[in-house]
């Protein structure tokens, strides 16, 4: 806010909230001035020459503790996106408030921009939100400031060229069709549930919205639903299990809690706002024993199979060498396929490549329904190009084109890679770029793969039918290879985060 304040001009007058109290009139017959405001989204009506130019900073996401915790901590927009998705309309349309009328809207902000340029989002909005933001989009997307600038004021002319565009604009409004986003559904089969959970625990009975709960994560499933808010519900269980234990202690209540809560961890997989269970006021509804990252256990299983069945049981530092030169390789045919047969080693229980497909993923690693992760590999780009949004875009929606290919939901905390040499990324690719996505170097992967194989190495000098997941595990760590280690170091860039390390 202070920076938009102190860059306007010096003969342009500054309103703000006090100044309109009463009306709107001190800032709309103004010939020239801006009014700023801080989440207001309605009962803001400007028509005509009284505004010309709305600016939206920021993703109107926030605006209390909740919806706080709902987009930061707990990773779930899905609840909040109807809500985000109508403040940006209200945003936008409080200086068009008829059909004749028109004004610029600028949209900034990484969040905002990123949430604006989501395909999912736009085709949720009213086709002529979602045209005219398609429109935006193409027309600021690698333009300089200059053809920009031209743009705006042939726009704000209102003449013929501009008359054109417009024509363009309404044609193209029936090819846009309305599709509620992923997610939709589930939520809305859940709202009842929710409520009758909610007045339940405001009355005291705590069974009844123990009850309630389980409706609400069995309304959850299926489809593209937004396992993370599910995540929460499974934690209120566990809350309430453990508060009917207390004054119930059979033993049914506490193992009810304990599984809330393992289930809560996982389908929590990525945030950290379940992490303050560790303190003793909340360890009762925590199970006792450790936990052990879900991700990894399941990956310690899927190596000790590989080693007990003896896969590459006289071929291994042939198999494993050839891998690695393929990962040193700047070419697609050497490069892609080791990247998919090193998700094998690694403990992915099912890997595949692109299959031809220009729009797939290079790579994509399951580790069942707890996590994946996507790959775009760049191995055969000059280190001193540009990496480009077209680029960012399309591995942004690698997880979604997967889920649909396979039939089955992207686990909550998966995650998106593009593995590249550029030293350098275009702005534009940092404001397109979704929240799980990463830019991992070259030399990275060689050397988390250089950790598994040293790993696997020691596992298989060890190996006898009675090998166990968690010997295998014990070593993983031991090099740190298991998946909640070498995980780390590959998020380490996002790319939303416009602070590209180098």
């Amino acid at each position: 806010t202070t920076s938009v304040v102190d860059a306007r001009p010096n003969n342009v007058a500054g309103h703000g909230t006090s100044d309109i109290e009463d009306d709107l009139e001190s800032f709309a017959a103004a010939a020239t001035g801006h009014l700023l405001l801080t989440n207001r989204y309605d009962g803001i009506d400007l028509p005509d020459d009284a505004c010309r130019l709305v600016v939206m900073v920021g993703l109107p996401a926030r605006g209390d503790l909740q919806e706080r915790f709902f987009y930061d901590s707990l990773g779930a927009p899905e609840v909040l996106q109807e809500r985000i998705r109508a403040r940006v309309v209200q945003g936008a349309g409080r200086a068009t408030r008829h059909e004749g009328d028109y004004a610029v809207v600028v949209l900034l902000g990484d969040d905002l921009t990123k949430f604006c340029s989501r395909r999912e989002v736009q085709a949720a909005m009213h086709p002529d939100v979602h045209s005219e933001l398609r429109f935006g989009f193409d027309n600021s997307l690698n333009i300089d400031s200059d053809e920009l600038d031209e743009n705006i004021t042939l726009f704000l002319k209102q003449g013929a060229d501009w008359k054109a565009v417009e024509e363009d604009l309404v044609a193209g409004l029936g090819d846009v069709e309305t599709i509620d986003p992923p997610g939709s559904i589930e939520l809305l089969r859940s709202a009842q549930h929710e409520v009758e959970a909610c007045n339940a625990i405001w009355e005291g009975d705590v069974d009844q919205a123990l009850d309630h709960a389980q409706d609400v994560i069995d309304a959850l499933r299926g489809g593209k639903a937004p396992q993370r808010f599910a995540a929460l519900w499974h934690y209120l269980a566990a809350s309430w299990a453990s508060r009917l234990d207390l004054s119930e202690p059979t033993g049914t209540y506490r193992s009810v809690a304990e599984d809330h809560y393992r289930k809560a961890r996982k389908a929590g997989r990525g945030t950290t706002w379940l992490t303050h269970l560790a303190s003793p006021a909340d360890r009762s509804a925590a199970p006792d024993a450790a936990t052990v990252d879900p991700v990894d256990a399941a990956a310690a299983e899927h190596i000790r199979a590989l080693i007990v069945e003896s896969r590459f049981k006289d071929g291994f530092d042939h198999h494993t060498s050839e891998l690695r030169a393929g990962l040193l390789s700047r070419a697609k045919a050497d490069y892609e396929p080791a990247l998919v047969e090193m998700g094998n080693l690694i403990g992915a229980s099912h890997v595949e490549g692109d299959r031809g497909a220009t729009a797939a993923p290079d790579a994509v690693w399951e580790f069942g329904d707890l996590f994946w992760v996507s790959w775009e590999a760049k191995s055969e780009a000059e280190a001193t190009s540009e990496l480009g949004a077209k680029d960012v875009r399309q591995a942004g929606g690698h997880l979604r084109y997967h889920q649909d290919h396979v039939a089955r939901p992207q686990p909550s905390g998966s995650i998106g890679l593009i593995v590249a040499p550029h030293e350098r990324i275009h702005n534009a690719s940092h404001a397109v770029a979704e929240e799980h996505l990463h830019l991992v170097r070259p030399a990275t992967v060689v050397e988390i793969y250089d950790r598994l194989i040293r790993s696997l190495r020691e596992i298989r000098s060890k190996a006898s039918p009675d090998l166990t997941a968690s010997q295998v595990l014990r070593c993983l760590e031991l090099h740190s290879a298991a998946p909640s280690q070498w995980t780390q170091v590959l998020t380490t860039t996002r790319l939303a985060s416009n602070a590209e390390s180098g």
